[in-house]
């Protein structure tokens, strides 16, 4: 039975009585459709050597349901770590690691391979392996060399904002965020970053511009004494009073 790759066939619509009828019809080389729609006839022998004669990668998870519900988790493991010499996959790993105890060195080989392979799932692996092993300051510094952006958020993740700070001028389109959330503890640096936000942005016309230099006033409101602020807002005002939307803007934003 072949499966058409245009048309999606459902044999739940068959109008049968009993599945059974179509049984003499199944081999190893059936659809994964028509395996699911008889499943529930089949031996245990009969489910494996079919899913054995299947594409692993995409049907591993059945065979280690069946694997388990047979009292089988040896074969269970087997089939993950057949598949971990084929390919490196965290989501193998993940796996392995609910069936078996996965030993300290041989883990800290698991986060190393995910740094080095970069796999955009590895992420949360990574980030939470590395409070596993021990003498993380090396597989974090093959991390940093290997994928700067997903080291800084995994800076962020663990709040290490003095190492996040650090690495700025590497990753200049993080300023913005970085000091929207953690001016407080960088004032000089902040202030230094929004005044020259809104000073860029006044070259230019246009409500995206205005918005943009509000906002940078809003971040440098709690930085600056009550006073100073509210006399460099109507002085941007009166200097720029020929640009109505950013006036308007302004009184709407801070009155």
């Amino acid at each position: 039975m072949e499966e058409s790759n245009y048309l999606h066939f459902s044999y739940e619509n068959l109008d049968i009585e009993d599945k059974r009828e179509v049984l003499q019809y199944f081999d190893n080389d059936s659809p994964l459709s028509f395996y699911y729609f008889i499943e529930e006839l089949l031996t245990f022998e009969e489910k494996e050597s079919f899913l054995l004669a299947q594409d692993l990668e995409g049907v591993y998870k059945k065979l280690i349901y069946i694997y388990l519900e047979n009292d089988k988790k040896e074969l269970a493991i087997k089939i993950v770590e057949d598949l971990l010499k084929e390919r490196f996959d965290v989501e193998y790993v993940e796996q392995l690691a609910k069936l078996s105890d996965i030993s300290d060195e041989r883990f800290r080989g698991f986060v190393r391979k995910a740094i080095e392979e970069r796999g955009y799932r590895s992420f949360d692996f990574i980030a939470d392996g590395l409070k596993r092993v021990d003498n993380k300051k090396e597989l974090e510094a093959l991390w940093k060399k290997r994928d700067l952006y997903a080291y800084y958020k995994y800076l962020e993740r663990e709040k290490r904002i003095d190492e996040m700070f650090a690495l700025l001028k590497k990753l200049p389109e993080k300023k913005e965020s970085f000091f929207k959330q953690n001016k407080e503890a960088y004032p000089k640096e902040a202030m230094e970053f929004f005044n020259a936000q809104i000073e860029e942005n006044l070259r230019t016309t246009g409500d995206n511009y205005y918005r943009a230099i509000a906002d940078a006033l809003f971040q440098l409101k709690s930085l600056i004494d009550e006073d100073e602020f509210h006399l460099r807002v109507e002085r941007l005002k009166s200097e720029y009073k020929r640009r109505r939307n950013f006036v308007a803007i302004l009184e709407m934003k801070f009155g």
